[in-house]
């Protein structure tokens, strides 16, 4: 009696093995999140996506749909479903955002806080000096004022004026295969993709661990205590723009974002800001 050969893993199974078995994929540094999505067919049709450009970071932000079944089982087939179980949910976009140095906001809408002020072959570049987070809104109304303020860079998508605005997953889809093209020319030693702040990346390759820490860019999570502090002192010291702190503290961030601050500067600036209590805490 002839033995039978031990059962096949099912073809999703063994892709999402062998996404996280892979060295180096090509979008390592890079994080998509999906903020409030309302279309489970996107969310299949984006593990689609994933699963083409070997991503292995997605998350879902506060989702509004049944995004483990129905359409989006439709949308991601054979390989893409294993791909799809990785996704991970969070009630937050802050906790989305955790642990990423940068995050683009992508958005069709103009307006103050909403000015594009990146490419995506800048944000390829920026990949170079940490964890990028790539943020979609939802299909209705895109990323609020809050959820742009969020995000370190802002970047709009050339459309024809007849339809300018993409599906989610169409968006995604343009993204991500930019910036796998970008990689891969990297990879194989295509010129034409210089390094991102050179000066910077030299400095950092002769420095040991901890100093390059400190000189690498601040987490997204280590800024936004870095705001709440501040927010907090200017409250202290009425700094509130006719009773609305908030207002002013939308410009301070977006200064601090250009600055592109690293962990020291961070710190430095936590320091000031603890001088600033003290002597208000002295003051009569």
């Amino acid at each position: 009696m002839s033995s039978q050969p031990p059962p096949s893993s099912p073809p999703e199974t063994s892709l999402k093995s062998a996404l996280e078995t892979t060295s180096r994929a090509l979008l390592d540094p890079f994080r998509v999140v999906l903020v409030g999505t309302q279309y489970a067919g996107n969310v299949g049709a984006i593990a689609r996506l994933a699963t083409n450009f070997a991503l292995r970071d997605v998350r879902l932000a506060f989702p509004r749909c049944a995004w483990k079944e129905g359409e989006a089982l439709l949308y991601a087939r054979e390989h893409s479903r294993g791909v799809l179980e990785g996704f991970a949910e969070t009630q937050t976009l802050p906790d989305a955002l955790e642990g990423t140095h940068f995050s683009v906001g992508f958005s069709r809408r103009m307006g103050d806080l909403r000015n594009p002020n990146i490419t995506l072959d800048d944000a390829w570049r920026l990949s170079e000096l940490g964890r990028v987070a790539l943020v979609f809104g939802c299909e209705e109304s895109g990323l609020s004022n809050e959820q742009i303020l969020q995000c370190t860079h802002i970047c709009s998508l050339p459309t024809a004026d007849l339809m300018p605005s993409l599906n989610l997953s169409h968006a995604v889809a343009v993204v991500l295969s930019r910036l796998f093209q970008l990689s891969h020319e990297a990879s194989e030693g295509i010129a034409g993709h210089a390094h991102f702040e050179p000066s910077v990346q030299a400095d950092r390759k002769t420095l040991s661990k901890t100093r390059e820490h400190h000189l690498g860019p601040v987490t997204h999570d280590n800024f936004e205590t870095l705001v709440a502090h501040w927010r907090s002192v200017m409250v202290e010291a009425g700094l509130n723009q006719q009773g609305n702190p908030d207002r002013m503290l939308a410009d301070i961030r977006r200064m601090l974002q250009r600055a592109t601050l690293t962990e020291r500067d961070a710190n430095i600036l936590h320091g000031v800001l603890q001088a600033v209590e003290r002597s208000l805490a002295r003051t009569p």
